[in-house]
Formats: structure tokens, sequence, C-alpha cells
């Protein structure tokens, strides 16, 4: 369980971002990036035990599988030549159906 807080608006790259506070019931608190123009997840900031210390994760490169746009890219740092991890294909939901719920 989260408790959202709406922090206020912030440039990141060339994006206006919606940043959001979510603070997990063990403590845990991330940051979360919200494209204005897109209204996707392109950045996040996991607080780690140490005062001002940061994971920060950048996503990008969004495609639409099925009915679901998902980013591609996961960016581990805000340099540009941080590690990166590429999404080739996304199954989801794959073998379910209708009638998994009944």
């Amino acid at each position: 369980m989260y408790k959202l807080e709406y922090v206020g608006t912030e440039d990141f790259e060339s994006a206006k971002c919606d940043k959001i506070k979510a603070t997990c019931i063990n403590g845990k608190t991330v940051f979360l990036y919200f494209d204005n123009k897109t209204a996707f997840l392109i950045k996040s900031e996991t607080l780690n035990g140490e005062k001002d210390s940061f994971s920060t994760v950048v996503y990008g490169d969004f495609k639409t599988f099925g009915k679901l746009t998902y980013f591609t890219t996961m960016r581990f740092g805000v340099d540009p030549d941080s590690q990166t991890a590429k999404i080739e294909e996304l199954f989801y939901n794959e073998k379910v159906s209708e009638n998994d719920f009944k």
C-alpha cells in the first residue's frame, strides 16, 4: 500500500514531468516522473537508506504490444552511458481468458 503525494512539476531531459512521491507502509520512498504530454512514467528514483542517495531508472522507447503501450528500454542511472536493458518482446495475459475470472 502506498501513500501518494503530488510534489509538483520538474523538467527531465526534454520533458516537463509531474512528480509524485510514493511512500510505502514499510517506509520505502519512490519518486515517479510522468511526462506531461504522454502521461507515461519516464523516470523513477528510489530513495536508498542514506540521505540524498537515490537509485534512478529512466524508461523510454515506448511501443505498443497489442492494446498495451509499454517502455522497451530501462536505463539504470541518469548518465547517457549508464547500463541499459532492452525489452525485445512483451507477453501479457497470454494464456488468460475471461473464463479465468468466473
